[in-house]
């Protein structure tokens, strides 16, 4: 009869990696992998594939994407890019608006703006990145640099990047933390 050896395993064998749920539980050398890594792909981007000359919103979305876990990041990132569209359509109006109305007339349009996004909010918390687009694109829209829909499809484009590339770099880091943590390999936060 052979031996049942399922209670003679080793008390300290490896167990399956996990991500850290926050960046709170993550361990610091690998959060700044993920946020300087999403930066840089942001950046280069948005400033060599694409030419913008400042990629800001790109880049501080990447880095605020990348902090999350990959699977909530990537269902964030759904949420977000569905906010993103409502917000380009109140910041375009919301820019427009600004142009015809006497200065000190724009909070009533941030107003508009910010009861909008509490309403999505109220729908999930990453809804409320509705509120974030328009505000940002309300400001630049009317800087005067472009047309306000000029301006609006360039932060528009930015924002889609910083989408894709803080999420797709914490799933990636997340991806290699768990290999390493499989062979052994002595790596902090592994």
């Amino acid at each position: 009869m052979p031996r049942d050896t399922s209670a003679m395993a080793d008390p300290e064998e490896a167990h399956d990696y996990a991500p850290p749920q926050s960046p709170e539980e993550d361990h610091p050398l690998w959060l700044a992998i993920k946020i300087g890594t999403a930066m840089f792909l942001a950046d280069l981007v948005c400033s060599n594939l694409i030419g913008f000359s400042s990629p800001t919103w790109s880049i501080i979305l990447a880095a605020y994407l990348s902090v999350q876990p990959p699977i909530a990041g990537r269902a964030s990132a759904g949420r977000r890019l569905l906010a993103m569209l409502l917000g380009l359509s109140l910041g375009v109006a919301g820019a427009y608006a600004n142009q015809f109305v006497p200065n000190g007339a724009s909070a009533a349009t941030f107003a508009v703006i910010g009861l909008v996004g509490g309403y999505m909010a109220s729908k999930g918390a990453d809804y409320l990145f509705a509120a974030v687009v328009a505000t940002v694109i309300t400001f630049v829209g009317q800087s005067g640099e472009e047309t306000v829909f000029v301006e609006a499809m360039q932060a528009g484009i930015m924002i889609l990047v910083g989408c894709i590339v803080g999420p797709g770099t914490a799933w990636t880091v997340e991806r290699l933390r768990g290999w390493l943590h499989d062979r052994g390999s002595g790596v902090p936060g592994t």
